[in-house]
């Protein structure tokens, strides 16, 4: 077995004070080799209110049993490793430039009984993120599903700086780290973004005909797109527009569905942690 050290800082907090964690992982020497390759690691926090932080990209070493480092990456803060990779290999010293800021569509779906919770933990690991702040946070709708559970959905804008393929990987990440099987967290569009990648389509064509994506969105902003098409028209021809419905305006303040898991605020301290209005832009 090999002892790995990860000094695991997240990008968000280190501006303030200098908080870090340093974890130490024993692994294998198979997970050694793909760490000394480059690999990358999240660090996942969970408190007693259930999911607390993301630290992706986290920076390793990797050391021999007698201390010796034999490989080390600096993590990217929300840049991406290939970033990382193309600045350290070019030997240049010339400035870098500041990653550029997209708008970003995020859609949540579950059949879980527990789901509003579920997304409340997804947007504050969301908003924990280096490099992503939420921008905007739609009401939460039910849908009715002839061939299946029910569900709930809702909508989240993000501004990111972390690049599609590691917006994704991010979501993938909180999404595997949840309790809920059920759970589906969908990139929808990036603004400026087009992608035919199978794993990776945007925007992404199935949102055109999903009123559980298109009904969250419309209400969370009224001029929005998809592509080049508006939300509106969309959804006036989804042809399950008839089967969603509002749920509540004011769910990310805590439990407001008869199926919640408990009543009160997930987050610590109780309240809004974005702020006064959680919905079309925060503060």
């Amino acid at each position: 077995m090999t002892g790995t050290d990860i000094d695991a800082r997240n990008g968000a907090e280190s501006g303030r004070g200098g908080v870090s964690a340093r974890v130490t992982l024993t692994v294998t020497p198979e997970v050694a080799e793909l760490l000394k390759g480059g690999a990358h690691v999240d660090v996942i926090v969970h408190g007693d209110a259930g999911f607390a932080a993301l630290a992706a990209d986290a920076a390793v070493e990797v050391r021999l049993a007698d201390g010796t480092v034999v490989a080390a990456s600096a993590g990217t803060d929300g840049r991406g490793a290939a970033a990382d990779a193309s600045s350290a290999s070019s030997g240049s010293s010339a400035p870098t430039e500041p990653p550029v800021a997209r708008h970003a569509i995020i859609a949540l779906e579950s059949t879980s009984p527990n789901a509003e919770r579920t997304f409340r933990e997804v947007v504050v690991a969301l908003d924990g993120l280096p490099g992503v702040e939420i921008t905007g946070i739609s009401p939460l709708y039910n849908v009715t599903n002839f061939d299946a559970p029910d569900a709930f959905a809702a909508v989240l804008t993000v501004s990111a700086t972390l690049g599609p393929r590691e917006l994704l990987a991010a979501t993938q990440t909180i999404e595997s780290a949840q309790d809920d099987d059920s759970l589906d967290i969908d990139i929808v569009d990036v603004e400026g973004v087009t992608s035919d990648d199978p794993e990776l389509t945007l925007p992404w064509p199935s949102a055109k005909e999903h009123a559980s994506v298109l009904a969250p969105l419309l209400d969370l902003d009224p001029d929005a797109r998809i592509g080049k098409d508006p939300v509106s028209f969309l959804l006036a021809m989804a042809p399950d527009a008839a089967r969603v419905g509002m749920l509540s305006a004011n769910w990310i303040l805590g439990d407001t569905t008869s199926g919640g898991a408990s009543s009160g605020s997930a987050f610590p301290g109780g309240g809004n942690p974005f702020g006064g209005n959680p919905f079309g832009g925060l503060a």
